[in-house]
Formats: structure tokens, sequence, C-alpha cells
């Protein structure tokens, strides 16, 4: 998928006395958007050209004037086909854009309520003097966007808007210090940059004369699961069955061969073979791909374990038109790859611990000439529900504790530690500083995810709020990631259609009764399709498990990163000194503990400080510089 933007000018322009719209598509630097431009007709909207060699199918020109830019993967095309009274011979010829143009003209700006897939666009209507700008449900696409009194502008990145406008670059320093609390900041429409939005899932914005911006929310996957008379857990998998291999299906693409993120785990698994069984079908190839650490010493922590060739080996092997790679990622170090993130995101994120290995993965796709990457990433809340915990272990006691604690007290509880989570004693790599700043103890208290905020008790609203239905940041995260490589990645464990069928499962179907064995629905579905090694395995795998080895390799660059913080403005957002203090427990010990500051201290700390120092973004790095392993 390409990218796109469009910028609208709500006051008069060099002394113009007339709006002008501009928008196009693929990358462009800062003269591309040029105020200079005067409209194409009727003093309203002009077109500009994208760059050199960028083919333009994601701009249409409507008959009521009106221009649609977008990008898309529309899924439930034969359903539009029969409802748009559209022939199956001359909608095979559509793109899925100008579908998306045909549902525009039959429903207006309702025609998101009919559309799924992965898809985000936007409408200009000069006669109305209208904006409008729309995102899926939960698919892996992105929008972003600035609203002020003298322009309107979005942005499938965020780069577009920062090389439009280099004062946008202002940080949003709330929501670095709730990111270096480990806060769940990819929920939500807030960014590292104060005055940009991200537009949510499942939400529309439309901006006109009037004013500010008006955003609204056209679906909500709480309304859309409906409960299921489902008695059995076999008859759970059957249908879950039936959705998952339509939303696989959907997701192939007709570039050969398709390449799928393979780990040890059951999503990933499931995903794969069942990708590999509707290819084989087809005569074509599926390339399966598993990130594979440096060293074997100590990568088995407690229950967990973290080399997943084994299990990935076992899942591949089942069928002849798999070619499986192992993901090893000798040339690419941890700080590289926060470097690197931080240029594809335009900002710190969530998974900057993984970058090294999995933009090294997005690499090896393009190398051996996929154009599709499929992952099984929010299978954890659908597909592949762990079920709800029995009170006998520890998170359900955990869970019946705190339903029968008064909210006072666990509003006292919780204040108490979030204030040793951010730590006034030097371990946290919060700065104090920053947290008085901004106030973050007290700070967005109605967020669900907040210390002091209450117990969900409905149980399908908890898992939507745990999944991130309609705030997620998970898919814009992978289609920056997709667009940085050339890839068009997909998860079709993001499908709400089986999505909204998984959450519609009683939750004790999910966990075996005689054995207490979890996560039954995928396991049950699996069977025949993943060797009982894998479908039945009861451990977890923990990713970046060798990331010590690796930093310890790596010891003169990270030591003049410390050194490069200390130098910058960095210093007042986070706390140096718990770093380095991580830093030397690396090189001296090997324990689970200091693997987890590595990743909660010492690397978020290097991801937000480096941000910090360069909040406009820096030179691009060369994603394909590195040889291939």
């Amino acid at each position: 998928m390409s990218d796109f933007w469009g910028v609208w000018y709500r006051t008069p322009v060099n002394n113009n006395e007339i709006d002008l719209f501009q928008f196009g598509q693929g990358l462009f630097s800062p003269d591309e958007i040029d105020a200079r431009v005067l409209p194409a007709q009727a003093g309203i909207a002009a077109v500009v050209r994208p760059p050199s060699g960028v083919r333009r199918p994601g701009i249409r020109l409507l008959p009521n004037g009106a221009w649609l830019v977008g990008i898309a993967r529309i899924d439930n095309r034969t359903s539009l086909y029969d409802t748009l009274k559209i022939s199956s011979s001359i909608g095979g010829r559509l793109s899925d854009l100008e579908l998306i143009e045909q549902t525009y003209r039959r429903w207006g700006e309702d025609c998101v309520e009919h559309l799924i897939g992965d898809w985000s666009f936007a409408v200009w209507q000069p006669s109305l003097r209208r904006l409008f700008l729309a995102r899926d449900q939960f698919g892996i696409t992105g929008l972003y966007y600035h609203v002020c009194d003298h322009y309107v502008a979005f942005a499938t990145r965020r780069r577009l808007l920062l090389a439009f406008d280099p004062k946008l670059t202002q940080t949003d320093d709330l929501h670095l210090a709730q990111l270096l609390l480990g806060w769940k900041t990819y929920l939500g429409e807030r960014t590292s940059h104060r005055h940009i939005r991200r537009l949510l899932p499942a939400h529309v914005l439309t901006v006109t004369d009037a004013g500010a911006a008006d955003i609204r929310c056209y679906w909500q996957m709480a309304s859309a699961v409906k409960p299921l008379p489902i008695r059995s857990i076999a008859e759970a998998a059957e249908g879950a069955l039936v959705h998952f291999d339509e939303a696989i299906r959907c997701r192939l693409g007709s570039h050969d061969p398709v390449a799928a993120m393979l780990s040890g785990g059951l999503d990933s698994s499931a995903v794969s073979s069942t990708a590999a069984q509707q290819l084989l079908a087809k005569s074509r190839s599926l390339v399966a791909l598993t990130g594979v650490p440096l060293s074997d010493d100590e990568l088995f922590i407690g229950n967990k374990f973290g080399n997943e060739w084994t299990l990935a080996a076992a899942t591949a092997s089942q069928l002849p038109n798999i070619r499986h790679l192992p993901v090893r990622s000798r040339l690419l170090t941890p700080l590289a790859g926060i470097r690197q993130s931080l240029w594809i995101h335009d900002g710190p994120l969530g998974s900057f611990s993984n970058a090294y290995w999995l933009n090294e993965l997005m690499r090896m796709a393009v190398s051996v000439g996929s154009r599709t990457l499929l992952t099984g990433q929010m299978g954890n809340l659908g597909l592949s529900w762990p079920g709800t915990p029995n009170t006998r272990t520890k998170q359900g006691l955990r869970d019946w504790l705190r339903s029968v604690t008064p909210l006072t007290l666990r509003h006292a509880i919780g204040r108490q530690r979030l204030i040793r989570l951010v730590n006034y004693d030097g371990n946290s790599v919060l700065h104090p500083d920053l947290a008085q700043r901004v106030k973050v103890v007290d700070a967005a208290r109605d967020d669900p995810f907040h210390p002091l905020s209450p117990k969900i008790d409905d149980n399908l609203l908890w898992r939507t709020t745990i999944l991130g239905a309609g705030r997620s940041a998970t898919g814009v995260a992978y289609a920056e990631m997709g667009a940085a490589f050339g890839l068009a990645v997909s998860d079709p464990t993001a499908d709400i259609r089986l999505l909204c069928y998984c959450l519609a499962m009683p939750p004790h179907l999910f966990i075996d009764p005689s054995t207490g064995l979890d996560r039954m629905l995928i396991r049950t579905a699996m069977a025949g399709r993943l060797p009982d090694a894998v479908r039945l395995n009861p451990r977890r795998g923990i990713q970046a498990a060798d990331i010590i080895v690796r930093l310890r390799s790596d010891r003169d660059a990270m030591e003049a990163c410390l050194d490069e913080l200390a130098g910058s403005d960095a210093i007042h957002y986070v706390n140096l000194h718990a770093m380095r203090s991580v830093w030397q427990a690396v090189q001296q010990r090997n324990d689970y503990e200091t693997l987890k500051k590595v990743h909660t201290v010492l690397l978020r700390g290097i991801m937000v400080g480096l941000f910090v120092k360069q909040p406009g973004g820096g030179p691009r790095p060369n994603l394909n510089s590195l040889p291939m392993d």
C-alpha cells in the first residue's frame, strides 16, 4: 500500500481570495506542497503530482466534483457487488478504491459502515468546503491529522506532516512520560508529537468551514458481538475455522511468494499453516520467517522458551510448499534497530526492543521476492484467547482480591503503586522532573489502563478494551513498517468477522475443564493442521531472549549512545543514572531480572531519549544496506 496525504488551506493564500486544497499519493519533499500553486478548477481543488515514478491509482475524481484519495484492501467485495447490483465480471475489474467510490456514491459518508478490510481514505467536497477522513474498523492502516485555524493536513505517516510544517515537531511530554512508565500509549489518539493526532480505528473525522474537527465513532466491536448458541468447543472451533479460512483467503494477494512471520506460538503457526494449504491448492508457495537467537545461553527462562526454531520447523515441515528461513539478525544490533524504528514510525513505539529482528525479517521477506507479509499479532484476545483465569491461578486470585477490595482502598493502593512506579529514588527510567512537570500520577484517570481506574467487570467489555478496539495503534505500526520496506503487511487474526465470532464465545469454552489447558478454541480448530508438539504446547515463547548477548557485543556503540544522550535535552526526560546502572548489570549479570530491566529501563530510555534529541526525525537510514545473513 502507498502513502497519501492532503492539505486544505482554510485562509487566503498569497492574497488569493480562494481556498486551496492539495493532495497526492506517495512520499513528497516539502516543496511539493507549495502555497504558490494555484488551484486547477474553480479556485478550489488542485492535485499535486506525486514523486517521479509513483503512479496515482489512489486518486479519484468523482462525478459530483469531489476528490477521493486513499488506500484499501476490501474483503467483502462479493456482498458489495450484490448490494450495489454490480456484476462479478465488472466488479472483478474494479480496484479496491474504485469499489469504495461506488459505495460512497451509494451511501455517502455512511459507506464506512458497509466496508470490511484494511482501508483508509479522504474525500474533499469543493462545493461544500467539506473534508471527510475515515479509517477501517481494525485493519492495518494509519491516518494522522492536524487541524488549526489556517489549515487542515492529513497523511498516512507523520513525517509527511512534519515535512509540511516543522512547528509540528513539538513533543507531547505527558505521552512520553506515560511511555517511559510502560503505559499502553499505543491505545489512543495521542502521539509523541503534541499537535499531531492519530485517527483511531472505526472513527471518521469531518472538517467544514464551521471550524473544529468533528470526530465520530461509527462502529463498536462490543455492540457488533452477538451471543451465539454454541455449547461445545468442537462446535465453536468449526465455526471459527470458517471465518479464519476466509480471513486468510482475503489476504493472500496475487504476488508470489507470500511471506509469513512464523514463531513457535499458536497464532503465527495457524496463520502460516492455513495460508500454505490454500496456496498449495493454487501451486503457489509461502516463505516462513522465524527469528532465531544468536546464542542458546539462558534462552529458557522459567517455563518460557527463547529459541522458537524447533517448534516453527515442525509447523513448516507439514507442507511441501513452505520454505522456512531463519532470521538471525547478526549484523543489525538492537541499538541500530531502535534508530531505524524511530525513523520508520517517526517516534517511539512499544515494540522497540524487537525492532532489530522485525526489521531484518521484513527486509528478508522483500529479498526473497515477497510483497505480502502475514502476521498473527492480534490472536491473543480472539482466536487464541486463554480464557477466564481460574481463581486457583495466580491471576485468578489477584482478580478475586481486586473484586472484594473496596474501591477507595483500591484507589489508595493504586496511587501508591503508581508513585512507586515513578520511583523518585532514582531507579525509574522516567526523570523525576518530567514526572512532576506533567503530573503523570494524576493524569488521565479515565484511562482504563490507569492504575486508579476501576476494574472492568463485564467480560466482553474487558476483552474489547484489552484488545484495543476503537483505540489500537497496532495496525498503524505494521502499516508503517510495511510502507518502509515495500510490503503489504496483513493480519488475518485481526479480521473483524473472526474477532466478533471469537468474542461471542462463552468464556468457559476456552479452557479444558479436565486438564486446565487454556486457548482451547485455537487448539481444537487446528487439530490436523498443526503438529501436536505445537498445538498442545502450554509454554509461552519470549522474544529477543538473547538481547543481553547482543548488547554486550555492541558495547562501544551503546556507551557512545549513552554519552550522546547525556549531552542533549534527553537528560530532562530520562534517568540516565538508572540507565547506566542497568548497562553495568548487562555486562556483569545473567539473570531474568536484568533482562526485564533491559527492556523497561535501558532500551526504553534510549528510544525516548533519541526521539527527544531529534523529534523532527533524522536522515533516512539505509534499510537495505546490510548484506543478508
